[in-house]
Parts: C-alpha cells; structure tokens; sequence
C-alpha cells in the first residue's frame, strides 16, 4: 500500500468529510523541509501575546477608572448642591417653599430703591421697624462675567431671639434677566453661607468662587463666636451681577418672622 494510500485512509477514520483536506494533508507530508516550513501556519510571536495581554489590562483600568469617575463626579456634585451641614435641610427646603413677591415693574419704569435708614449703626436700606437692612454695598471689583459686590447685613437681634432660625436670601434683577448670584465671603470670616444649586465658577477678589442661587444666616447671636472673647463674624456676603444687569436689584428675606423684600440700585 503506498504512504498517499495510507494517508488517504488515516483521513477517512478521523474527520468528516473535506474535500480540500486530502490535498493539503498529502502535500506537506510528501514535501521537503523547505516546503513544509511554507505551509504551516505562522505562529504569533511572544511579543504580539505580550502586547495583546497589555492592551487587555489597559482597557480593564480604563473601565475600572471611568466606574470611578462616574461615582466621584456624582458624589462631587451632590456635596457641592447641598448646603453645609449647620443648616437644617427640612427648614431651608420650608423657606425655599415660599413664594417670591418682588415688585413688578413696566418697561422703562424707575427703580423702586428702598429709602435709607438710620439705624444704631449707621445708614442702612430699609425702613425703621424691619428686622433686616443692608449696611454697605461696596463694588467690589468687575470681571467679564459681570459685577462683584460685597453685602453687609444688619438683622435685629431682638428679633431674632423672638424669632429664631434661618433667614434665606433671595435676589433678582427687577429689569433684566441677568443672572444674581451669591459667593461665600472669602476676605473675612462670614455668618453667611452661600446656598442652592451651583450656577458655576468664577475668579474674583483673588479666589475662585462658586456661584449659587441663594444664601442663609442666623443672628449675629447664634453665629459661633470667632474667639475666646466671643467676637463673632459680620454677615457678609458676596452678590455677583451678571454683564448686561440692570442694577435694579430685589432682594427678599424669608425667615419665621415672616418676609421682608428690599430693592437696591446699583
């Protein structure tokens, strides 16, 4: 029996039918070494299955890295959306609830600016018998965004101690849509917190300040104290006036004695 017989019965016995198989098998048996080395299959080099094995870890720490981010980022704009832990959620939520009563004004209308005061400690916007004024309002520096003005906030403490809690802050351009933000004060300790949701980021007074959409603060009594002598911080904050603002400004104080609504002209 010749080798091409037996090979030809070898095939039969093992693998289903193949019309090409017989040939090839045939082939590299009967070549030289030459030949044969022709048609084997190429083998990968090490170097391929190293760098195959790489990219296959690489791709795993990419997953692995954006999971990650995904769950930082998330955590990260949850903490920054929040207010800080002092302030009761339930109450500030209470406060929020409560409608916005800024005056309407026409088209080409005057500012309806609040008349000056003078109180214990000086002028102040608003009348006699309110609970809560504005001490200063300095301009502080203009950026491309717009205006950055520091706030100073009087509020009674007489009042205060009748009615304790949180006074959330509110702001809107009377004239205009532009945008009025607040900032935590970053020159000075503050009894202001910056609250609400970020609107964003902005460099002014030579730090990087986040926008919100509100601010809150107790009385100048329940503020913790600065020091062993019981010095305890001004409420001072920061009212970011988006370019194209009208100046014509509400701002209007929620608290458990009720609300009280101002308008400045800047």
């Amino acid at each position: 029996m010749s080798l091409r017989t037996q090979i030809h019965h070898a095939i039969d016995d093992v693998a289903p039918p193949a019309p090409t198989l017989e040939h090839r098998v045939a082939k590299f048996v009967l070549a030289d070494d030459k030949e044969r080395r022709a048609l084997a299959p190429r083998r990968r080099p090490a170097w391929h299955r190293q760098v195959r094995g790489g990219l296959m870890l690489v791709a795993a720490a990419l997953v692995v890295a954006l999971v990650g981010g995904l769950f930082v980022a998330g955590r990260l704009w949850r903490n920054e959306n929040q207010p800080p832990p002092a302030i009761s959620q339930a109450e500030l939520k209470s406060l929020e609830s409560r409608p916005l009563s800024y005056p309407n004004l026409a088209p080409g209308a005057p500012c309806p600016v609040t008349p000056k005061t003078l109180g214990p400690n000086g002028l102040f916007i608003g009348d006699a018998g309110d609970p809560v004024g504005i001490y200063d309002t300095e301009i502080y520096q203009s950026t491309d965004w717009g205006q950055w003005i520091e706030i100073a906030i009087g509020y009674s403490s007489t009042f205060a101690a009748a009615h304790p809690g949180l006074v959330l802050m509110r702001a809107r351009d009377l004239h205009d849509s532009a945008q009025v933000v607040f900032a935590n004060y970053p020159l000075a300790p503050t009894g202001i917190s910056a609250v609400g949701p970020v609107l964003g980021h902005e460099h002014a007074l030579d730090h990087d300040l986040k926008l919100r959409s509100e601010a809150v603060f107790h009385d100048v009594a329940h503020t913790p104290p600065l020091d062993k002598q019981g010095h305890r911080p001004e409420l001072l904050v920061v009212v970011g006036l988006q370019k194209g603002s009208s100046g014509c400004i509400g701002f209007q104080f929620d608290g458990s004695g009720g609300t009280e609504n101002l308008v400045v002209g800047f």
